[in-house]
């Protein structure tokens, strides 16, 4: 059959349709459109869809199948950094607490982080027992910037491990993007 019938036979084998097993979507505060500059679904049978948006020179919807090897190595993932468990609002609680004692033990001292011109990043994860959605501003760049806090760290690994998979060279067009 060949390479490229062999990804057009994978390509056709995975549908999307599958109930969604991890989402993440990338938008952008800065630019007018209401339009996600980058969006990947993994459905629980390790479908994966990447779309990017019309301002991207990838822009489009792409599909690739994961093999079991990959769906585990997710698995394994999304337990090691902890994005199916991860309270967002209690890390910011944690976050403003250390910021604020960092300001009242060194007077002058840069007491707190802001990024503000980051992307902002949703995540929703359902592992079956449960479903956890994070959204979070300017991850990655936080994420540099806050040692103290490695729960940041991760959620920024996994975006970064979860983009990789979306950009995968596998992936096969399915649709243009309108620009």
């Amino acid at each position: 059959m060949g390479a490229a019938g062999d990804a057009r036979a994978a390509s056709a084998s995975c549908a999307g349709d599958g109930p969604p097993w991890v989402t993440i979507e990338i938008e952008s505060p800065r630019l007018a459109t209401s339009e996600a500059l980058e969006f990947i679904e993994v459905d629980r049978t390790g479908c994966v869809t990447t779309r990017y948006g019309s301002m991207d020179v990838r822009a489009g919807t792409y599909r690739r199948p994961m093999d079991g090897a990959e769906r585990a190595a997710l698995a394994g993932l999304i337990a090691a950094k902890g994005v199916d468990r991860l309270d967002a609002n209690g890390l910011r609680k944690r976050i403003a607490a250390f910021d604020a004692a960092r300001a009242k033990s060194s007077p002058g001292a840069v007491s707190g982080v802001v990024v503000a011109d980051g992307d902002l990043v949703r995540i929703a994860v359902d592992t079956g027992q449960r479903r956890n959605v994070v959204a979070w501003s300017g991850p990655v760049q936080e994420a540099a910037l806050r040692p103290e806090a490695p729960e940041l760290r991760a959620l920024a690994e996994f975006i970064e491990a979860l983009q990789a998979t979306g950009a995968d060279q596998r992936k096969q067009k399915l649709a243009e993007a309108g620009r």
